[in-house]
Parts: structure tokens; C-alpha cells; sequence
């Protein structure tokens, strides 16, 4: 979202008397301003979508390195949370700039991709993704208990998912956001590519559903977003982690493979690896299993990201 790259407080320059600040004081006095950022973020989506419908996707990708350029320089509260991050996967190696600049430019090459997912045929999608390892997929999914693909935020996990459902039945867990406008806009794109999305109320018992009917369900297990996770050593560091689907695997069964989607230096398309299974242990002892097998997941998204760090988009603090 971009309300996750802009989100808290930022070093951006003073807007207080522009004509954004006044309306913003202007629905202050109506009591709404908690609802102005989400309707920006909205209206920005479909701007975006305005123009890379106008624009060569070469031509899109230019103005997106732009932004990604101004993003870099302006957000400087966002550039220190993603350097401090980033040290921490480089075992406190000092990072350089330009890696930090490159998180930026393929953040915004993400936006850029994403604002033209309405219009991406499958040759589109075959030119912009080479799947790489889609064996271990298709093996996995010959024991008919559905497949688990644990990803990060790493290059263009949305893309990745369009270049799966191609071939197989690939199921999106997603997060529901405070602006409905914006969450049907996300579940839109992803559904236009042949994705099924998952998220509220009903979503535990959908994913039990997608895993019995042998289908592909895709979760992002790099960030705890409720704070319900369990505690864990990520990059030598204790934090929070994600533990939903180590105790999906175990309750259902399901296979779990590593894959992630990268843009790779020098190339104009991503490539998708899936790669091989990640064990699930299952024994009488439920909490040690839990523990055993979300520490598996993490250590496999830990490599991940030590491969790609440019492509990780993390400018939230992990580490409290």
C-alpha cells in the first residue's frame, strides 16, 4: 500500500500552506480528517492507472524510477527504518547507498507494474516473469493436500502470484485495510489475473477449503502484522513472527514450499523461484512443533531476503 511506505511521520517538506493542507484543515473542521489519507491513497491508485495507461511500459518504468528517486531523497524517516533493516539481514555490515537506493526504484518499478494489471494479457505476463522451479510445485501437489508458497515482501510477490495462477490455482492471503475503495481496488487487480483472494472473517475456514480442494495458497510470513506471533530469532535478532501458516501446515497437512519473486540487476522482467519443501514436523507436542516449524519458515525467509536485500520492501520497523 502506499500508506504502508508513507505511513507515521516523515521528513517531507512543509505543506502547510499549500492548497493540500488547507483542505486537509478544511475536513478537520468536518471531523473527518482520518479519512483523507486513504482517499488520497485511492485517488493516487487511479491516477497511476490513468497513466500507465497512456505510457509505453518502458515509458512507465522511467517515471517510476523518478519517484523512486524523490521517494529516496525526501522520506527520510523511511530511508533510516529500511537502512537500519537492512543492516540487520547484512549482519551490521554498513549497507551501501545504492543498495538502498535500488529497494527504492524497484518499489516504485512494483507500483508501476501493479497500476497495470488491468490490462496485462498472459503474453504480458510470460514476457515480465520467468518461473523458475515450478517442478517442485506440480510435485508437491500430486499428494493432493494443497501447497503452502511462504514469500516475503521481496520484489513483486502480486506478479509472481499472476505468473502461478497461469498453471495453477493459486489462492492470495491478504490483509483487510481500514479504506474498503482501496482494499476492492487490490482485490480487483489480483482477481483480474486469475487470483483468488482470501482475507476477513471467513478467511480461516476459505484457506482450509483451498488446501482440501488441492489448491495453492500464498502467504507473506516476513512481518507479524497483528502482533499474535511468536517470539523468534529473525537475522540474530528476537522479534515477533508470523505463525499462521506453520499451524495451517500442521492442521491440514498441506505441503510447504519456499518461492519468492525478484527483480534481478540488469533485467527488465522478474524471476519467480519456487523452490523445495520446507519439513512440518508433527508430533504430540503442539507447542514445540509450532516453534520448531515457524523457526524453519523464518530461516528459509531469511534467506530469501539475504539474496535479494534489494528487493526487500521493509520500511517498518521489525525490531522493537
Amino acid at each position: 500500500m502506499l500508506s504502508y511506505l508513507y505511513g507515521g511521520e516523515d521528513d517531507s517538506p512543509d505543506l502547510r500552506n499549500s492548497p493540500y493542507h488547507l483542505w486537509l484543515n478544511a475536513l478537520l473542521r468536518r471531523g473527518s480528517l482520518d479519512k483523507a489519507p486513504r482517499m488520497i491513497d485511492y485517488w493516487l491508485y487511479q491516477m497511476g492507472i490513468f497513466l500507465t495507461s497512456l505510457l509505453p511500459r518502458s515509458a512507465s518504468y522511467c517515471l517510476a524510477d523518478l519517484f523512486g528517486f524523490a521517494a529516496y531523497y525526501l522520506l527520510r524517516r523511511k530511508r533510516a527504518i529500511l537502512r537500519s533493516n537492512l543492516e540487520m539481514v547484512l549482519s551490521g555490515e554498513r549497507l551501501k547507498d545504492k543498495v538502498l537506493r535500488k529497494v527504492f526504484y524497484n518499489y516504485a518499478h512494483y507500483y508501476a507494474t501493479l497500476f497495470q494489471f488491468f490490462r496485462l494479457k498472459d503474453e504480458d505476463i510470460a514476457y515480465l516473469v520467468e518461473v523458475k522451479g515450478e517442478e517442485w510445485l506440480e510435485e508437491a501437489l500430486k499428494a493432493g493436500r494443497g501447497v503452502i508458497l511462504i514469500t516475503s515482501h521481496l520484489g513483486h510477490w502480486d506478479l509472481g502470484g499472476a505468473a502461478l495462477a497461469r498453471r495453477f490455482k493459486v489462492n492470495v492471503v491478504a490483509e483487510k485495510l481500514p479504506s474498503e475503495r482501496l482494499f476492492n481496488l487490490f482485490t480487483r487487480f489480483r482477481t483480474h489475473q486469475g487470483m483468488k483472494v482470501i482475507a476477513g472473517a471467513k478467511a480461516l475456514r476459505r484457506l482450509y477449503v483451498a488446501l482440501k480442494c488441492n489448491e495453492v495458497v500464498i502467504i507473506l510470513g516476513d512481518r507479524d502484522m497483528d502482533g499474535r506471533g511468536i517470539l523468534l530469532p529473525f537475522f540474530g535478532r528476537a522479534t515477533t513472527m508470523p505463525k499462521g501458516a506453520a499451524v495451517l501446515a500442521r492442521t491440514t497437512g498441506a505441503i510447504v514450499l519456499s518461492g519468492f519473486i525478484v527483480k534481478e540487476e540488469g533485467k527488465e522482467h522478474y524471476t519467480c523461484f519456487v523452490e523445495e519443501e520446507i519439513p512440518i514436523s508433527k508430533t504430540n507436542d503442539k507447542k514445540s512443533d509450532l516453534e520448531l516449524n515457524t523457526s524453519r519458515i523464518v530461516k528459509v525467509i531469511e534467506d530469501q531476503i539475504r539474496r535479494y536485500p534489494d528487493n526487500w520492501y521493509m520500511f517498518q520497523p521489525i525490531w522493537k
